[in-house]
């Protein structure tokens, strides 16, 4: 059972804030993390892929009583990833939402711009 929760690192896309999607069924959960999780995971955010084990991931989750904000099938209805302005923000995951506002998310790279939750 251990081994089972343990199991494989999944890679989680983290934004250039700290802003980490994390799947939850089948919503996607946009959760902040914690200035200290920051500074500790400095790394992680400048590849713009948090790794986590599904126990850690978990644990993230319970921590943090699941605040942020939940994404739902057709919440957004379109997406793209565009490079950034030079200096300001390298990748940007532009979304519409439901009522075509427009909701950017900066990475520091385009694999985290590009990376599934699923």
């Amino acid at each position: 059972m251990l081994d089972e929760l343990e199991g494989p690192m999944e890679e989680l896309a983290v934004t250039s804030e700290g802003d980490v999607f994390i799947p939850d069924g089948s919503n996607v959960r946009l959760m902040p993390l914690h200035p200290d999780e920051i500074a500790a995971h400095q790394e992680d955010l400048e590849a713009g892929l948090f790794a986590l084990t599904r126990e850690e991931k978990l644990q993230l989750i319970a921590r943090r009583g699941k605040p942020g904000q939940a994404l739902a099938p057709g919440d957004l209805t379109a997406a793209r990833v565009q490079r950034g302005a030079a200096g300001v923000v390298p990748w940007c995951l532009e979304t519409l939402g439901r009522d075509g506002e427009y909701i950017p998310f900066a990475f520091e790279t385009e694999d985290g711009a590009r990376a599934r939750s699923t």
